[in-house]
């Protein structure tokens, strides 16, 4: 009888145990307000901890403020309630209160140490280190804590869409992109679950894959790449060196860019128009964004996340399109699949692309022109074959059959009632594919015409350089 009522004494003690660490990891899990006013005033404190300016403000975006870009229903952004002029500085956030590897190095050695250990990138080391502080490191007295709890803890972006919503991406490059997302974060996923994440720094904490996949879009929609301070210390000591060598050496090291998550600053939203940048300010040790342009009373502030980008990779990446952008990715695979097999230059040609793309060139078709970078290799490619115009009219082609729905059927989807019944990163991905296939479709007109215009067939004239 005895031994009956230890081992219930030891039954009940081991469920108290499971019910007090499911308690705490989900009390990591919810949101630190019990009211949207109390996340608004939170918002508010917060924008008065790192604005540099008064009259700057964390507030909801209305409908009639969305400008070009299609943002999420909770988004929000920063306004201004004040003519401000330009060359204003409008935040200016101190190191000390940024999120990096570098405050991980000096507060969670222990952590900074693995990191190194597992050689990681900085993304990733940045990722990890913020679920270890969000979901590991309970401590509510943390700078970061209010911070990183008003994060949003689901979003738009690639690593979200589930099976139906990445059905919709087919044709588009941001397919292709949001494919290799996947693998390399479950590859990557996979190898420190079975090495790092069994280390004793995360005992305390369920480190699972859907808190990976946060943490990881957290920091590639949010972060921004910045210089470091400057070790005070290391300049004295390079002061002193007498090899050139190692002085060069030091000195590089220390203009070296990093990635770091900005509370306040990534709340600023893009626009290629921005009227606002930021840059590092080496003398107070700070980010400082100041404005590129006045901007009046009511009016959203804006960064530009990079000029570059086409919406197949503001979607996958930041999720969000942008219906202003007229550009539209060219893949690796694509211009591989226009090279005949019995082309006599096969090799030579499957060679330059590989070249050219792994030394992160991106390719793109704009509307109404096309870059010198894919004229050039589309040169080359189309050597010995046919002419230049005919092969770039056969890519769009190509590209335009790969997509499972026509620009057409996208704009009566889009403006039937039914539209907006479906998940939102689905309206993202019609969008975003309605858009390219406009673009393809002006693309390809402008080259038949130029075709049509033609007395005869241009055929390339570039000298056998294979």
């Amino acid at each position: 009888m005895m031994m009956i009522k230890t081992i219930y004494y030891y039954i009940v003690l081991l469920l108290l145990l499971v019910t007090l660490i499911k308690a705490n990891s989900n009390s990591n899990n919810k949101q630190q307000f019990a009211t949207k006013q109390e996340y608004v005033e939170h918002l508010e404190n917060l924008s008065k901890q790192f604005i540099h300016h008064h009259a700057v403000s964390i507030k909801p975006i209305n409908n009639n403020e969305k400008d070009n870009i299609y943002y999420a229903n909770k988004e929000r952004g920063i306004f201004v309630n004040e003519d401000i002029k330009e060359g204003s500085d409008i935040v200016n956030l101190q190191w000390i209160n940024i999120f990096s590897l570098d405050r991980i190095k000096h507060e969670t050695p222990h952590l900074y140490q693995l990191l190194q250990e597992n050689d990681v990138s900085a993304e990733i080391g940045l990722a990890i280190s913020l679920m270890y502080y969000r979901y590991c490191k309970d401590d509510t007295t943390s700078e970061y804590y209010q911070w990183m709890n008003s994060l949003p803890t689901e979003l738009n972006t690639g690593l979200y869409f589930n099976p139906d919503e990445i059905q919709l991406l087919k044709g588009s490059p941001a397919f292709v992109h949001l494919m290799l997302q996947i693998d390399q974060t479950r590859e990557m996923y996979q190898k420190l679950n079975g090495e790092m994440f069994k280390d004793k720094i995360f005992d305390g904490c369920a480190i699972n894959w859907d808190r990976y996949k946060w943490a990881v879009s957290i920091v590639g929609s949010r972060g921004i790449y910045t210089e470091l301070p400057i070790d005070k210390e290391l300049e004295k000591k390079k002061e002193t060196k007498e090899k050139e060598e190692k002085e060069e050496e030091e000195e590089s090291l220390q203009q070296r860019l990093t990635i770091v998550l900005a509370p306040f600053i990534d709340y600023f939203n893009h626009n290629n128009d921005a009227q606002a940048t930021y840059d590092f300010d080496h003398e107070s040790s700070s980010i400082r964004v100041s404005l590129l342009k006045s901007v009046k009373s009511g009016e959203q502030i804006f960064l530009n996340y990079g000029n570059q980008n086409c919406d197949s990779d503001f979607l996958i990446d930041y999720g969000f399109v942008e219906s202003n952008i007229n550009c539209v990715n060219v893949l690796f695979e694509e211009l591989l699949e226009l090279i005949p097999d019995n082309d006599p230059k096969l090799i030579e040609k499957t060679t330059i692309l590989e070249e050219a793309f792994s030394h992160g060139q991106r390719l793109k078709l704009f509307s109404g022109s096309l870059t010198e970078e894919l004229l050039k290799i589309s040169k080359y490619l189309a050597y010995k074959n046919n002419g230049l115009l005919e092969f770039l009219k056969q890519l769009i082609n190509l590209k335009i059959a790969n997509y499972p729905t026509t620009v057409e059927q996208d704009k009566a989807l889009v403006s039937s009632a039914s539209f907006q019944s479906i998940s939102y990163r689905s309206r993202l991905a019609t969008t975003m594919a309605m858009h390219e296939k406009v673009v393809l479709h002006s693309v390809l007109k402008l080259i038949q015409d130029k075709i049509t215009d033609s007395s005869e067939p241009i055929k390339s004239n570039v000298k056998d350089e294979l």
